[in-house]
C-alpha cells in the first residue's frame, strides 16, 4: 500500500466531527466512502465499508481507490468515472479486492461534492455479487437446456407451456410455434384414467417434486413410455408460479401396438377445446358468425360483445397495426392469402402477438360465401424466439456439456463433443482423423455409410434410427441416432447427436420373453374352460380342471355335464343350457360342482352358442371357483350382524336418517349427546313435517348433496333443553340414480369440552406470545428513552438556561416519562412486571377514581357507586389494580358519548358464584369490582377481541387498544378472574375478581422523596454499557456527583478493567444485555476475581426469572431505565454504604 501524503486540506476534512456523518454517513447500511479526485486517496470510510472490505479504518486511510480494484481491471479504472469531473455518474458496476483477496462486483454512484473548495467523491458501493453469479449461473443453464437430449419444457402456473428446448421437437415433433401457447395435454395418450392424472396434479400443487413413468401421445400419433420429473418453480414468496418438466424417451419399439385414438374429433368439439380462436365470418365481414370460446381467454373479452359488434376485434388490434390488418382482411382473406402476424391490447393493457389465418369456404358454385380461420397466441413463441436466436452462437460452450453425443461430419468427423469421445472410447484426435462409419459396428457399418452419403447428397433418408457402435475397446453398444443437414456457405454437413440405449434394448428383449411368458399362462389359466355337445356331453376340458375337482380332462371327457352338478342345482342349471341351446348367451350363472372326493365347489360358469347353419352344433364356457367368494360372503353376512351390534353400543352417537333429515334409526349415545332419555323418544318427538334436532342445517345438507360424504364436519346445534354444544360429524349420503339424496348415514360425538379448552389454550397462547413481544421491545425502547431522559435531566439541572428552554426540557422530560409509562403498560398487559405487593382495599380505590371521575367527566353522565362497607383486603399491586380500574371507567365513558349511568360496586364473594362461570382453578374467597355503563355496548365479534393488544374500536388518535389488554393483564397477574356482559344497544358491565388469602401483607412505604439530596462521593465506578451515547450520560452524571468513573462497552475489556484494578474499584455498574456475553454472565466472571463485588444492573426491562437469578448471587439494587438522576444517586450511594 502507498502511504498517504497528509495536507491541510485533508485534515481539515474531519466528517467524525459532523452529526452528518454519524447519521447519515455510518449508519449507511451500505459501504460509504469520500476520496479525492486528484490524488485517489481515502478520505473517510463508513463502518459498512470497514466490515465488508475487511480493511481497518487506519489502512483504508493509508490508500487509493487502485489499491482496491484488480491489477486487470486499472486500464478499465482509468476510463470509468472515478477520474470524471460531471458533478454525478450514473451507477456503474465495478470489481474490487477485499482484503482477503477476495473479489466482489459492486454497483457505484459518486456525486462529487465541495468541500472548503476542494473537489472530492462520495461513493455508495452496493455489493451485487450473487446477482452477477446468478445471472451467470442462469445462463450456464440456458446453454446446458438447450443442448440436452433430455426432454424440457416449462410451463405457466396454469398448465400453458412457456418454452420447449430442441429434444422435444425431436421427441414429440412438435415445433416450438406449435407447443408453445399449449397445454401439455397435446401429449396426452388416453392410457391414464382421470384419477391418475388427479393424483398427479394434486401433489404437484403442493410444491412437491413429481416423478412418474407416463405415456404420451407424439405428433405423429406414435405412443412413446415417458420417465418425468416436474418440480414447481417457486416465487420468492415460495408460491408456485409455473412448472419445469425434464423428460426421457424410453419406448420399447416391440410393444404391442395399441389402437390410435380417432383422428379427428367433430368440429363443434375441436372448436370449443382447441386454445386458438376459431372464427368464422360472412364473406363480406359485415357479421361474425362464430367465435370460438379461447377468445376470451386470448382477448380478454366477452364473446357476446364481439357478436354485438364485429368491429370489436379490429378495435382490439394494436393501433400501430390496425390500418394494414383491416384493409388486409378485406382484400387477401377472400382470397386465401390471408397469413398475418399482429399485435392486440387486452383490456388490462398488456400486448399480445397473434398469429391470423383465413380459409374461404365457397359453395357449389365456387363462389365464396363463409370466411373461418384460426388465430393462434403466438405471445410466447416470439419471446422464445428472441432467446433462441440470442443462444444460436454459443453452440459451442452447449455442445461441450451436453451428455448426449454430438458429431459434425462430411465425409469424416469435424467436430466431436466429450461426450462423444466417452460414447467411443476413442479420443477426440482420434476421431478427427476417421471416417464417420469406422466407428459404427460391421453388423451395421454398410447401411449407416449409405445414409449418411445419401444425406449429405439431399436425398430423403430417415432423421432417427437405431445401430450398434464398435468402441475402441471392443465392447458393442447400441445407440439412438438423429441426424439433420445444415448449409454454412452452401456447403451441406451433417449434424447428429447419439445417446446409448443398450439398457433399453435389453429391457426390450426381457420384454419379449415377458410375452413368450404370458402365452404360457394364458394356456394354463386357473379357469375352467370346457366344451359341450348339443346333447350337454362333455368333450373338452382344460387341464385346470383336475386341480378344481379331482377328475382328469379323460375322466371327464364323455360324461354328461349334469352328472356332476350338485342335485340342488341341477334344475336351475337346465333352464340356462334350454337358453343357450335357443341361441342365447349366459353371461353369469352360479352353481356347484361335485368334486371327485364328494365335496362340492361353487362356480360362477358363462355359456356361449356355436352354431352351425342357424343350429346348434355345440356350446363353449368358461367356470371360476367362487367358492372362497360365497365364504366370504358368509362372512360378510356375519359381519352385518356385528356392524348392528357395534351401532347399538358404540361410544359414538350413530344415527339414520331419511334424505330430508328425518331419523329413522339411532342409537342410545345420540340420545345422550342431545339430551333425550332413548332412542325411541329421539324417533317419536319428531312431527311429521319438521325435525327437532337442528343437525341437518341447510348448510349440512347442501354440502352433503355436492360431496357425496363428509368428514370430520363441525357445527353447533341445540340440545332438547336448548343448550348450544359443539359436535364433529362423519357422515355418508346414500343417492339414487338421478342423484337424489335418499338416506344419510353418520356417526357424532360431542367436543364441547375440547372447544372449550381450546380457546382458553388459544389466548393463553397469545398472551404469551405478546409478553415475549413485549419484553423483547421494552429494553431497546427504554435505552432510547433513557439517552434522551439523561441529556434532558442533565440539561434542566444547569443554572444558566433561560425559562424558555427549561420550559421545552420540561416537556421533553414529561414526554419521556409517559414514553416510560406506555413500555410499563405493555409489560403489564403481557405479564412481565414484578409486582409490588402490598395489602389492598378496592374501596379506597374506588373512591379515588369516582372522585377523579366527577371533576373530569362530563355532566351527563350519572355515578351510582355500591361499595361494601366490610369489603376484605387482598394482596397486590395498588399501582395496578388502580389503572386496570381507571381504564375501565374511562372506558365506560368513552361508550357513553351522549351521556348515561356508570355504576361501581365492590362486594365479597365466595367460590360457589365462580362455579358456574369459568373452569380455571379456584380460590374459597373473592373481592369484586364491577363496572357497568348504559353504553352502546358490544356485539359477540367485538366482544372475541377486546382483550387483544391495540385492538381498538375508537377512532384512529383516540385510543391505543392497550386499556383492556392492561386490564387483562393484571387480573392475570393477581391470579384473578375477569368476566364481560355486553348487549348492543343496552351497556356493558366488567367483573374483576382477586383472590383473598389466608395472610395480607402490611403496607409498607418503600417511598423515598424524590426532592431529597443524596450526597456525592470520591469512590472509584465502572461502568459498562454498550450504548456509547448513553455510557457518557450516566458517566457525565456520575462525575458530577464527584465520583471517579472509568466506563468501557466491551465485555472482555471491562473484565482486563476489573482485573488490573478492583482493589481500587468500589463499585461496578453494568447493563444486562450486552454484545458477546450478557450482564448476569460479566457478574459471574467478576465474581471469580472479587466474590464480594459490589454491582448495580441497568436495564429497560428485567426479565423476572433472570433478576431472581441475579438476587441469588447477591445482586441488591437495579436501575430501570429510562434513568431518574436522583434514583441513580439514591442507588448508587445506598450500593456503596451497604454491607459488603
Amino acid at each position: 500500500m502507498k502511504k498517504k501524503a497528509t495536507n491541510s486540506k485533508q485534515e481539515q476534512f474531519n466528517p467524525s466531527r459532523d452529526i452528518f456523518n454519524e447519521m447519515l454517513f455510518q449508519a449507511q447500511p451500505q459501504p460509504m466512502w469520500v476520496y479525492d479526485i486528484e490524488t485517489l486517496f481515502f478520505l473517510a470510510v463508513n463502518r459498512a465499508a470497514i466490515t465488508k472490505y475487511g480493511y481497518t479504518e487506519q489502512e483504508f486511510l493509508s490508500m487509493t481507490i487502485k489499491d482496491i480494484t484488480p491489477a486487470e481491471d486499472l486500464p478499465a479504472l482509468r476510463e470509468n468515472n472515478a477520474y470524471s469531473n460531471k458533478e454525478f455518474e450514473q451507477p456503474g458496476i465495478m470489481r474490487h479486492k477485499k482484503k482477503d483477496g477476495s473479489i466482489i462486483f459492486v454497483e457505484i454512484s459518486s456525486p462529487i461534492i465541495d468541500f472548503h473548495g476542494r473537489k472530492v467523491k462520495l461513493v455508495t458501493a452496493m455489493d451485487i455479487t450473487e446477482r452477477i453469479t446468478a445471472e451467470q449461473t442462469r445462463l450456464q443453464l440456458q446453454r446446458a437446456v438447450q443442448n440436452s437430449n433430455e426432454i424440457i419444457f416449462t410451463t405457466t402456473k396454469d398448465g400453458t407451456i412457456s418454452y420447449i428446448n430442441p429434444a422435444f421437437t425431436t421427441v414429440y415433433g412438435y415445433t416450438a410455434e406449435e407447443a408453445i401457447g399449449k397445454n401439455p395435454r397435446i401429449l396426452k395418450s388416453g392410457k391414464h384414467t382421470p384419477d391418475e392424472y388427479k393424483e398427479f396434479y394434486q401433489v404437484l400443487q403442493t410444491g412437491k417434486t413429481v416423478r412418474r413413468k407416463i405415456i404420451n401421445r407424439a405428433k405423429d400419433g406414435r405412443l412413446l413410455t415417458i420417465e418425468t420429473t416436474v418440480d414447481p418453480i417457486l416465487n420468492a414468496k415460495g408460491e408456485p408460479e409455473g412448472y419445469v418438466a425434464i423428460q426421457r424417451d424410453i419406448t420399447i419399439r416391440e410393444q404391442i401396438a395399441e389402437k390410435l385414438a380417432e383422428s379427428e374429433l367433430r368440429f363443434s368439439q375441436m372448436a370449443e377445446t382447441i386454445e386458438s380462436v376459431f372464427w368464422m365470418t360472412d364473406a363480406q365481414k359485415q357479421e361474425m358468425l362464430y367465435v370460438s370460446p379461447a377468445y376470451e381467454k386470448i382477448w380478454g373479452r366477452s364473446i357476446e360483445e364481439l357478436y354485438r359488434s364485429r368491429r370489436s376485434w379490429v378495435d382490439a388490434i394494436h393501433p400501430d397495426d390496425q390500418a394494414w390488418v383491416w384493409q388486409a382482411m378485406l382484400t387477401k382473406q377472400a382470397a386465401g392469402t390471408y397469413n398475418e402476424v399482429y399485435r392486440i391490447t387486452q383490456p388490462d393493457g398488456s400486448i399480445r402477438w397473434i398469429r391470423d389465418r383465413a380459409f374461404p369456404v365457397k359453395d357449389e358454385k365456387g363462389e365464396v360465401y363463409r370466411i373461418t380461420g384460426l388465430a393462434t397466441d403466438i405471445t410466447e413463441y416470439k419471446n422464445a424466439k428472441t432467446i433462441l436466436s440470442e443462444s444460436e452462437a454459443k453452440f459451442r460452450t452447449l455442445a461441450e456439456t451436453s451428455p448426449a453425443a454430438i458429431f459434425i461430419y462430411k465425409e469424416k468427423f469435424i467436430y466431436v463433443n466429450p461426450a462423444a469421445q466417452t460414447l467411443t472410447g476413442y479420443n477426440r484426435e482420434e476421431l478427427l482423423g476417421m471416417n464417420f462409419w469406422d466407428a459404427v459396428h460391421p453388423d451395421h457399418r454398410e447401411l449407416i455409410r449409405q445414409r449418411g452419403e445419401a444425406r449429405l447428397r439431399g436425398d430423403k433418408v430417415p432423421n432417427r434410427y437405431e445401430f450398434k457402435i464398435l468402441r475402441k475397446d471392443g465392447e458393442s453398444r447400441w445407440v439412438e441416432f438423429s441426424a439433420g443437414i445444415f448449409k454454412p456457405n452452401g456447403n451441406a454437413y451433417a449434424i447428429g447427436t447419439a445417446f446409448d440405449i443398450t439398457e433399453r434394448k435389453t429391457i426390450e428383449e426381457q420384454l419379449r420373453n415377458s410375452e413368450r411368458l404370458y402365452k404360457d399362462l394364458v394356456e394354463n389359466s386357473n379357469e375352467v374352460s370346457y366344451l359341450l355337445n348339443k346333447d350337454a356331453t362333455i368333450t373338452y376340458v382344460s387341464p385346470i380342471v383336475e386341480t378344481r375337482t379331482g377328475f382328469t380332462q379323460a375322466e371327464l371327457v364323455g360324461r354328461h355335464f349334469f352328472d356332476i352338478i350338485h342335485p340342488d342345482d341341477i334344475a336351475n342349471v337346465k333352464r340356462e343350457f334350454q337358453r343357450v341351446a335357443m341361441g342365447q348367451s349366459v353371461k353369469s350363472t352360479e352353481f356347484r360342482f361335485n368334486k371327485k372326493t364328494g365335496e362340492t365347489i361353487w362356480v360362477r360358469a358363462s355359456a356361449v352358442p356355436v352354431m352351425k347353419e342357424a343350429k346348434l352344433d355345440s356350446i363353449r364356457g368358461i367356470a371360476i371357483d367362487i367358492t372362497e367368494q360365497k365364504q366370504a360372503e358368509t362372512a360378510l353376512r356375519r359381519s352385518e350382524e356385528r356392524y348392528r351390534e357395534l351401532f347399538e353400543q358404540a361410544l359414538t352417537g350413530n344415527y339414520v336418517a331419511t334424505g330430508d333429515g328425518k331419523i329413522v334409526k339411532c342409537n342410545q349415545m345420540f340420545a345422550d349427546i342431545f339430551g333425550f332419555e332413548s332412542p325411541e323418544d329421539v324417533i317419536t318427538s319428531q312431527t311429521e313435517n319438521s325435525c327437532t334436532l337442528d343437525i341437518f342445517q341447510p348448510k349440512f345438507l347442501s354440502l352433503l348433496r355436492t360431496q357425496k360424504k363428509l368428514q370430520n364436519y363441525e357445527s353447533q346445534v341445540q340440545r332438547k333443553d336448548g343448550s348450544v354444544i359443539h359436535i364433529v360429524e362423519n357422515v355418508m349420503g346414500k343417492f339414487d340414480a338421478h342423484g337424489n339424496l335418499q338416506e344419510i348415514h353418520g356417526s357424532l360425538y360431542n367436543v364441547t369440552e375440547k372447544k372449550t379448552l381450546e380457546e382458553y389454550l388459544r389466548q393463553s397462547q397469545k398472551m404469551e406470545s405478546i409478553g415475549t413481544l413485549a419484553g423483547g421491545i421494552a429494553h431497546d425502547f427504554n435505552n432510547i428513552l433513557a439517552i434522551i431522559l439523561g441529556h434532558a435531566s442533565i440539561m434542566s439541572r444547569s443554572k444558566t438556561i433561560d425559562e424558555s428552554i427549561s420550559s421545552s426540557l420540561d416537556t421533553i422530560i414529561k414526554a419521556t416519562q409517559r414514553g416510560t409509562s406506555l413500555v410499563k403498560q405493555i409489560l403489564t398487559f403481557a405479564r412481565k412486571t414484578d409486582p409490588t405487593i402490598e395489602s389492598i382495599r378496592l374501596n379506597d380505590i374506588v373512591t379515588e377514581i369516582v372522585s377523579l371521575a366527577k371533576e373530569t367527566f362530563p355532566k351527563t353522565i350519572e355515578f351510582r357507586i355500591d361499595v361494601d362497607p366490610r369489603i376484605k383486603t387482598f394482596n397486590g399491586d395498588y399501582t395496578q389494580i388502580h389503572q386496570a380500574i381507571l381504564n375501565l371507567v374511562v372506558n365506560a365513558r368513552d361508550a357513553m358519548p351522549n351521556g348515561g349511568t356508570l355504576a361501581i360496586s365492590t362486594a365479597n364473594v365466595t367460590k360457589a358464584e365462580l362455579l358456574n362461570k369459568t373452569s380455571s382453578d379456584m380460590r374459597d374467597e373473592y373481592v369484586r369490582v364491577s363496572v357497568q355503563d348504559t353504553g352502546i355496548g358490544m356485539d359477540e365479534a367485538t366482544k372475541s377481541r377486546i382483550f387483544e393488544p391495540f385492538f381498538t374500536t375508537k377512532e384512529k388518535g383516540k385510543g391505543t387498544g392497550l386499556g383492556l389488554a392492561v386490564v387483562y393483564g393484571v387480573v392475570k397477574g393477581h391470579n384473578g378472574h375477569l368476566m364481560v356482559d355486553s348487549t348492543v344497544g343496552v351497556g356493558t358491565t366488567f367483573h374483576l375478581y382477586f383472590p383473598v388469602p389466608p395472610v395480607i401483607h402490611s403496607i409498607s412505604d418503600s417511598t423515598q422523596s424524590t426532592s431529597e439530596i443524596v450526597r456525592g462521593g470520591d469512590e472509584t465506578i465502572l461502568i459498562v454499557e454498550d450504548e456509547d451515547i448513553l455510557r457518557e450520560v450516566l458517566k457525565q452524571i456520575l462525575e458530577t456527583s464527584g465520583y471517579t468513573v472509568l466506563s468501557t462497552g466491551d465485555v472482555d475489556e471491562a473484565v482486563r478493567i476489573y482485573t488490573e484494578r478492583h482493589r481500587h474499584i468500589d463499585l461496578v455498574i453494568s447493563d444486562v444485555g450486552l454484545p458477546k456475553r450478557t450482564g448476569f454472565e460479566l457478574l459471574l466472571q467478576l465474581k471469580q476475581i472479587n466474590p464480594s463485588i459490589r454491582l448495580i444492573f441497568t436495564s429497560g426491562f428485567f426479565e423476572p426469572g433472570m433478576k431472581n437469578r441475579m438476587m441469588n448471587e447477591g445482586v441488591q439494587h437495579f436501575i430501570d431505565k429510562p434513568y431518574d438522576i436522583a434514583k441513580i444517586a439514591r442507588t448508587v450511594r445506598a450500593a456503596l454504604d451497604s454491607e459488603m
